[in-house]
């Protein structure tokens, strides 16, 4: 309940948020899609999109690969930061020029709140930087989604939640990063992982900005 006081002849508006109870969320047979690829030459979308490669005048092209989670059913917390599948940078010599800049992953997977049905996917952009070779190739790559599409919104049952990239993983989910670095000339194998969010009610929204109001004009009232 809303409460009204006087605090030093200010008024102060104390708000109680509603509570909600935590929904469940399962997730299923998470596959992904490359697409709509910028810069770079030579692009092939290979596997059904599973794997795009780029790259010219070298033996091997250089790309990326993502193989989503096992198609068994598992369930996730909000706030719980989970593995979606294995993100694959291959990362080969190619001529200077042909690299991409980035390229759309659509993620697909389906989701039950609470038992309620939905189905992504959801679409993710991604940062290439491809580094000089110099000779025989010295330089790593670097892939992120920094400063890109790296959240995603939908709405189950009239409720809205968003799917948010939390980064790479080498180590099991011990450290995620928002960059994975790999090294010349190899196929470096990495985990990304997401995290479930519920977007807050407008009713809620109101509620907190209520409060704020109220806080902001106590404020003022004790500097006059």
């Amino acid at each position: 309940m809303n409460k009204l006081t006087m605090l030093g002849g200010a008024l102060a508006v104390s708000v109680a948020l509603p509570a909600f109870a935590m929904p469940t969320i399962q997730v299923d047979q998470v596959s992904g899609q490359f697409s709509n690829a910028v810069g770079g030459s030579g692009v092939d979308y290979l596997d059904g999109g599973k794997e795009v490669r780029w790259g010219g005048g070298q033996p091997h092209k250089s790309g990326y690969r993502f193989d989503g989670s096992a198609p068994l059913a598992f369930t996730v917390d909000i706030n719980e930061e989970f593995s979606l599948g294995d993100f694959t940078h291959f990362n080969f010599q190619i001529d200077s020029g042909t690299g991409i800049d980035s390229v759309m992953l659509d993620i697909a997977m389906n989701v039950s709140v609470d038992g309620n049905p939905y189905a992504t996917p959801l679409n993710f952009s991604f940062l290439h930087e491809e580094t000089p070779n110099n000779g025989g190739g010295c330089c790593d790559d670097i892939v992120s989604f920094s400063s890109l599409v790296s959240s995603d919104t939908f709405e189950v049952d009239g409720e809205f939640y968003t799917l948010s990239l939390r980064g790479f993983s080498v180590d099991d989910g011990a450290t995620i990063t928002d960059t994975f670095v790999t090294p010349e000339g190899f196929a470096t194998d990495a985990e990304l992982y997401g995290v479930f969010t519920k977007v807050p009610e407008p009713g809620t929204l109101a509620l907190l900005g209520l409060g704020l109001a109220g806080l902001g004009l106590s404020r003022r009232r004790k500097a006059s």
